[in-house]
């Protein structure tokens, strides 16, 4: 967890938010993001996904990092996919989730 939290942190830093930015963002006070980031207060999965969704960090990358000791997978590509119905995008999910995010993530966007 304290990688998790240094990598959050750092990201948090690249980026130019403050503590006080942060704390606006998930309605919790600036004091809870210090505890989170020095770890005096463990983290829910939620809270982990909603800090790193209002920093701008793409969760399952910050996974695969982890994963990979600190190196970002590279892609080997980006693929497009128009689909048509509900069943074909449901197959079309199943497949990509069954990779595991250090394989392959997926982004929607309904049309």
């Amino acid at each position: 967890m304290n990688k998790l939290l240094k990598m959050l942190r750092s990201a948090r830093e690249e980026k130019g938010f403050s503590q006080e930015y942060l704390s606006y963002k998930l309605d919790v006070s600036s004091s809870t993001i210090s505890r989170w980031e020095m770890g005096k207060t463990e983290m829910t999965i939620q809270q982990i996904e909603r800090y790193a969704t209002a920093i701008e960090v793409n969760l399952p990358h910050l996974f695969a990092s982890l994963a990979n000791e600190d190196s970002p997978p590279s892609p080997l590509a980006e693929i497009h996919v128009l689909v048509f119905s509900k069943d074909a995008f449901d197959k079309i999910a199943e497949i990509i989730c069954s990779l595991g995010f250090e394989k392959a993530t997926m982004t929607t966007k309904r049309l």
